[in-house]
């Protein structure tokens, strides 16, 4: 809940914010298409469950609610999120990876064809952002690495840590009626099929 540019912003637009997670099973309970894979390894099954688990905490020891979505893609959750509530704004990090993206470009999709707010994604796993870049370098490049070495080391500076967003002065938030009554029990409620008992072993070791 802290250096956390969506939440900050969302805190900010002086609407009630409906905090929102979904499980989906597109990452819990699918395999690679080429290889056949599960998606999503104990390890890191373990530490989302783990760091879900812990916004939820901190959200209601400041008053909020974690609203969880299980077992619906992203796009059904938004498609029904927009005929519960009038939507207007979804703020979210921005991802690089075509698969995040394609969930990005549907969800985008959803709110304009129900006509409401717009999706608005923030850069959160970068040291510096794209705006932080000198005028000439954003237009032209800097020459290869060495280049943006030189940039990033001489002209540009990190940011500072956002404030805490003083979430006792915007509570309560949002709730909604088609939150999941609890979050996934354990690994094997988590993963469904992806679920293995080697793995399990593995992970503990």
């Amino acid at each position: 809940t802290h250096d956390h540019p969506p939440l900050c912003a969302a805190h900010a637009s002086g609407v009630r914010v409906l905090h929102l997670f979904v499980f989906d099973p597109h990452w819990c309970h699918k395999a690679t298409p080429l290889a056949g894979y599960p998606r999503m390894g104990h390890r890191r099954a373990r530490f989302q469950l783990d760091a879900v688990l812990d916004l939820s905490e901190r959200l209601e020891a400041a008053g909020h609610t974690l609203t969880v979505r299980r077992h619906v893609s992203t796009e059904q959750c938004f498609e029904e999120l927009c005929k519960d509530f009038q939507v207007q704004t979804v703020h979210s990090s921005h991802d690089l990876c075509p698969e995040e993206l394609r969930i990005s470009r549907a969800v985008r999709k959803v709110l304009e064809q129900t006509g409401s707010g717009p999706l608005e994604l923030h850069w959160m796993n970068e040291l510096h952002h794209y705006e932080d870049l000198p005028a000439d370098v954003r237009r032209k490049g800097a020459s290869g690495f060495s280049g943006y070495r030189r940039t990033f080391s001489e002209r540009c500076r990190v940011k500072p840590p956002l404030p805490r967003p003083e979430l006792q002065k915007t509570k309560p938030g949002a709730r909604w009626h088609r939150a999941a009554d609890n979050l996934p029990m354990d690994l094997q409620d988590m993963l469904g099929p992806m679920f293995t008992t080697e793995e399990q072993k593995a992970a503990s070791l």
